[in-house]
């Protein structure tokens, strides 16, 4: 953390036992789509960081239990979001998101979502 990291290399997605990355207060823009190999990673702090798009690769963060995306430019996540079956802890502080997926409500795993300092004005409609 705190490094003026400005990217991850495409690489990561070979750490396959990795459990957590700690990549706050960076300037990281973008996450890598390798990352979709890290089917053990548990936690991922990205907070205060330049990323303005999420890829759609977590469909297989099955052991993801907290993520924290505060502070950076994201206006919507993708809904693979609804695939992450053990997540607990979303964190969404201080971004540009303004529609907000009930998918992601609906998941029973979740304890806590954090969306302060948002321009949410609804949620979306959607189907599975």
């Amino acid at each position: 953390a705190q490094n003026s990291i400005t990217h991850l290399p495409e690489t990561i997605g070979n750490l396959q036992n990795l459990e957590k990355i700690d990549a706050g207060f960076n300037k990281i823009q973008v996450l890598p789509e390798s990352m979709k190999n890290l089917k053990k990673i548990q936690n991922l702090n990205f907070e205060e960081n330049e990323i303005h798009e999420l890829p759609n690769i977590f469909q297989n963060f099955n052991n993801l239990e907290n993520f924290s995306l505060d502070g950076n430019k994201i206006s919507e996540f993708p809904l693979s979001f609804s695939k992450m079956k053990k997540l607990r802890e979303l964190s969404l502080n201080d971004n540009k998101i303004s529609i907000l997926s009930p998918i992601i409500l609906t998941q029973s795993t979740l304890n806590a979502i954090t969306v302060k300092k948002n321009f949410v004005v609804c949620l979306r409609q959607t189907t599975l």
